[in-house]
């Protein structure tokens, strides 16, 4: 995917601190947007596929005249299929290191975080590579650390508690550039969710319909809905389509104001990361 860059023209007018910056840090880009919570408009939304490691985040994170100005608030996104769910009743945080190590071992090399989602009440713990935390941190010391899966739950959770004609089943899938996020519903409430890295579409609509087969779940009935950097013409779109009689992309989130320049590209692409918006 090429670069995007789409900002309102009156942005360079309004003060930062009555701006949010939400910045994303993906191994598919980096991305940032700019809300003014004042209007509930969306102002501005970049994406940067080539800073997709470490190095090249630290280095925009360094440079970026961005990061000088003071917002109202920052949020850091970080998109990674090394995630734990775990229950709040039974959630301690002295004891997420060793959750995170129990996963996925070399918990020293992150700074091990947790998020509490509100709508699911459900914690997920989930790493900051160290390097980026101790630069970020430098920039300010009250930003808001949150794993993509807090919104993909939490808002879709939401959606679905608001929708009075909804399927029994809805299966969500949001595609990242070697990983997917996948959660299953019945009615309003979470069933599953899980992280799959894959190499090729089939390995996705492998391990998607291994999931209807897990939960019995019916493929004449069930509705997946996409989002993500995928494209319509996607082979994973077209073969799940084989299989599963109900396959849509998300539409945009209503809930926002948006610059009209956003009509530019395809709502579900960045659907999540705007999402993250809803969660505190």
């Amino acid at each position: 995917m090429a670069e995007i860059k789409i900002a309102d023209t009156e942005i360079n007018n309004i003060n930062p601190k009555k701006l949010e910056l939400s910045i994303s840090l993906a191994t598919n880009g980096l991305s940032f947007l700019i809300y003014q919570l004042e209007i509930n408009k969306i102002l501005a939304l970049s994406h940067f596929p080539k800073i997709n490691n470490t190095k090249s985040q630290i280095e925009w994170i360094e440079t970026n005249d961005l990061l000088k100005q003071e917002f109202a608030k920052i949020k850091i996104v970080i998109s990674t299929p090394n995630t734990v769910i775990m229950p709040a009743a039974i959630f301690n945080i002295n004891q997420q290191g060793k959750i995170y190590d129990l996963h996925f071992g070399n918990a020293e090399s992150v700074e091990v975080r947790a998020y509490y989602m509100k709508k699911s009440d459900n914690f997920v713990v989930f790493g900051v590579d160290k390097n980026v935390y101790k630069c970020l941190n430098k920039i300010s010391n009250s930003i808001t650390y949150m794993s993509q899966t807090a919104a993909f739950i939490d808002v879709n959770i939401t959606k679905l508690r608001l929708n009075k004609d909804k399927p029994k089943n809805t299966v969500y899938v949001n595609i990242y550039d070697s990983f997917f996020d996948i959660m299953c519903t019945e009615e309003d409430k979470l069933l599953l969710y899980n992280s799959f890295t894959y190499k090729s579409a089939n390995d996705v609509v492998y391990y998607i319909l291994s999931i209807f087969e897990q939960l019995k779940l019916s493929q004449e009935k069930t509705h997946i809905i996409l989002s993500g950097l995928i494209e319509k013409d996607n082979l994973i779109v077209i073969n799940l389509k084989k299989f599963v009689s109900f396959v849509y992309f998300e539409s945009r989130n209503i809930s926002f104001n948006y610059y009209y320049k956003f009509q530019d590209i395809s709502p579900h692409y960045f659907y999540n990361f705007i999402n993250s918006i809803e969660c505190e």
